[in-house]
């Protein structure tokens, strides 16, 4: 079964279907095979652009679980010490940072700022509630 994109029979519900697999590997991992992929990419790939293009990914990540107001999970993701997801920040942002490359260097960067403004938006919130007592 190859990808051929002749025919007119392999449109969107093989795609659908594709795609579901993806997002919910038989293994049972939850996600961490994207975000060691992720990390992957952002780390140790040989090109630019994908290294620049996963740290734009990150933020993306970031950005949904920072603006998940009403579900404590997804925001734990970014401040909660044994997360995956800081993991792969940190190790990205520690390469990306430092990477020879300018526009992997301000991809890095951008994530860098949408992480940290993402941890003190939830700290502020968070002292909003606290302070209302």
């Amino acid at each position: 079964a190859g990808r051929s994109g002749s025919g007119k029979d392999s449109g969107a519900g093989s795609f659908l279907d594709e795609e579901a697999d993806l997002l919910a590997p038989a293994d049972g991992n939850g996600g961490t095979w994207l975000l060691n992929g992720l990390r992957r990419c952002c780390t140790e790939h040989v090109n630019r652009h994908v290294r620049a293009a996963g740290a734009a990914v990150l933020g993306v990540l970031v950005k949904s679980c920072s603006r998940s107001r009403d579900d404590p999970a997804a925001r734990g993701l970014l401040a909660d010490d044994g997360s995956p997801l800081r993991s792969v920040l940190r190790d990205s942002l520690r390469s990306t940072l430092a990477d020879n490359w300018s526009q992997v260097r301000m991809a890095g960067s951008v994530l860098c700022r949408r992480y940290l403004l993402a941890l003190l938006g939830m700290a502020e919130e968070g002292s909003d509630g606290e302070g209302g007592e």
